[in-house]
């Protein structure tokens, strides 16, 4: 075999292996955006009316009302929790999720942790005085972050039993994951032009390094490949968790003003 034709097959094998995982990863991100970004949502918003009952009814900043479920709105929430996780999930767990060491449950528990880090103040925002209106900012914050955790954890348990029930890269369906990973980088670029317009440097290194993390675990998969990756996890969640923990305190104290 000519360097040439090495060259493309060893490029088609990582092809291959990064539409697998791309089919593994985006799985298992929408998968846990419907159950905890989605239907987690909603139960969090109802245990926050059993906390504070004088909330019920009331409109949050996203004029939704505590305590109600309307279909409408939570098949709304559910689609777009899965489409977002999708995007924003999947790319971390195609990157590095799935290169976390331990048990299924231990992955899911440190990417949970690490997602919470990395986007918790989306969610977690000092400017949503919701934080303070409702319950307690303790309470509040608590189940928010949980829905993190739980997302890591169902994210791992649907992307291990893929693992074990899909075909290898270079089985019959070979070309099928070739094209899944095709598709992959199309999804990059669009991510990319997103994220760049949005002139957000932190979510550019984000996605920027998840994409390369991601191609570089394909192209030359190993212990190194694999501990690059969890590295490239830790280091931007110790950046998102400083800013997550000033939101927490910026959050805190403002009840604490109000009170």
């Amino acid at each position: 075999m000519t360097a040439l034709a090495r060259t493309r097959s060893e490029s088609l094998v990582a092809l291959r292996g990064l539409g697998r995982s791309a089919l593994i990863g985006s799985t298992a991100a929408m998968a846990a955006g419907l159950l905890a970004g989605g239907i987690g949502s909603r139960i969090a918003m109802s245990l926050v009316a059993v906390a504070d009952p004088s909330a019920t009814g009331l409109l949050t900043a996203n004029d939704n009302r505590v305590g109600e479920m309307s279909t409408g709105g939570s098949l709304f929430l559910a689609l777009t929790a899965t489409l977002v996780s999708a995007f924003h999930g999947g790319v971390l767990y195609i990157a590095s999720g799935r290169l976390l060491p331990g048990s299924t449950v231990v992955r899911g528990l440190m990417f949970g942790a690490a997602l919470l880090c990395v986007f918790g103040t989306g969610i977690i925002d000092p400017t949503n005085r919701d934080f303070v209106r409702f319950a307690s900012p303790a309470w509040d914050i608590g189940l928010f972050a949980g829905l993190f955790v739980a997302f890591g954890l169902v994210a791992s348990g649907v992307g291990a039993a893929m693992e074990r029930r899909l075909p290898s890269a270079d089985a019959e369906l070979g070309p099928s994951f070739a094209l899944a990973g095709v598709g992959l980088i199309a999804l990059w670029v669009v991510i990319a032009v997103l994220v760049l317009a949005d002139g957000d440097p932190y979510l550019v290194a984000v996605f920027g390094g998840a994409i390369a993390v991601s191609t570089l675990a394909h192209l030359r998969p190993g212990r190194l490949a694999s501990g690059i990756g969890c590295a490239f996890l830790a280091g931007i969640s110790a950046v998102g968790g400083i800013e997550l923990v000033r939101a927490i305190v910026d959050i805190v104290s403002r009840d604490a003003r109000f009170s």
